[in-house]
């Protein structure tokens, strides 16, 4: 994983170039958050923090919620 300093030094623009491992792993870490973060683990509700229900039950909520799972970089 790239370190945040490295980052903000590339958004910056105090990086004069990045090494190919640098944009590979870039490319590794998006990929994570969008699969991530493209559907739902599950459903919460207002009155029942704390449960996850899966997202089949989602109409049975009075005011669902959606939970997202932690990415996992390592997946890719």
């Amino acid at each position: 994983m790239i370190s945040d300093e490295r980052l903000e030094n590339i958004v910056i623009g105090d990086a004069a170039f990045l090494e190919h491992e640098e944009i590979a792993e870039m490319a590794k870490d998006l990929l994570a958050l969008r699969k991530a973060f493209s559907e739902p683990y599950g459903y919460t509700d207002k009155d029942a923090y704390g449960m996850v229900y899966e997202p089949r039950h989602k109409d049975r909520l009075r005011s669902p919620t959606p939970v997202y799972r932690k990415p996992k970089v390592e997946e890719f």
